[in-house]
């Protein structure tokens, strides 16, 4: 009975060796294709970038700018003009120089002389007149009892002058004179008392007040400043 369990044992083991010999031990590996693992991608290549409008800087482009339309002073207001011109009147005791060209009037009746580089000179409403240098230049009397300064009586004739008003000393034509800078309404002026009493003599003062645009006003000066260096008194005589 025992001898019949081996056999039967050792049969079934032949039997299994013989299924399991034909057997392929080692197995083909399976291949998958790299389209299988690699993802998918797009078939657009370029994608088009942010379009940014340039913006341009008007105001930087804007060099030129229009400037303000300004009238021209002529060379008559330079200190380069010859004064080639003499003003005398027979009422007058003042006489002076001044350009060739421009005006000079004796005012009987007011006893003043308006000095000008044009006709509109004599208007007092161009007072401050684009192009128009105006004078007024007068005399002033007195007694030598009279003890006035030169400042005080600088101040006291133009309203344009007050006491805040800085007025400066100096010499012109060899005599002593004052000066100081004012404005009004629309223009820019300077006035002058120059001292021109004679040893002796009566109590005497030229006073010289010139007006322009304020913008053209320092043109004049050069000009202004060699009309006085010629202004000469001629006092009464006895």
């Amino acid at each position: 009975m025992m001898i019949l369990r081996l056999s039967l044992v050792l049969i079934i083991v032949m039997a299994l060796a013989a299924c399991g010999g034909n057997a392929d031990t080692n197995p083909t590996p399976i291949t998958i294709p790299d389209s299988a693992t690699t993802a998918p991608q797009s078939d657009v290549t370029d994608v088009p970038t942010e379009v940014t409008p340039e913006v341009t800087d008007v105001a930087s482009e804007v060099t030129d700018v229009a400037p303000e339309l300004t009238p021209e002073v002529t060379d008559t207001a330079t200190a380069s003009l010859e004064l080639s011109e003499t003003f005398s009147h027979e009422d007058s005791p003042i006489t002076f120089q001044y350009p060739a060209g421009w005006i000079a009037e004796y005012d009987e009746r007011a006893r003043w002389v308006t000095l000008g580089n044009s006709p509109a000179a004599t208007d007092f409403m161009a007072r401050g007149q684009r192009g128009v240098y105006s004078v007024t230049i007068a005399l002033t009397t007195g007694s030598l009892s009279t003890s006035r300064t030169l400042e005080e009586w600088l101040r006291s004739s133009s309203t344009d002058i007050d006491e805040d008003t800085e007025i400066t000393p100096l010499t012109l034509a060899g005599y002593d004179a004052v000066t100081a800078n004012f404005s009004g309404f629309g223009y820019a002026g300077k006035g002058y008392y120059i001292a021109v009493t004679p040893e002796g003599g009566s109590l005497a003062f030229i006073s010289y007040f010139s007006f322009a645009h304020p913008r053209e006003f320092d043109t004049y000066q050069p000009i202004e400043l060699a009309i006085l260096e010629t202004i000469y008194y001629i006092p009464p005589t006895e």
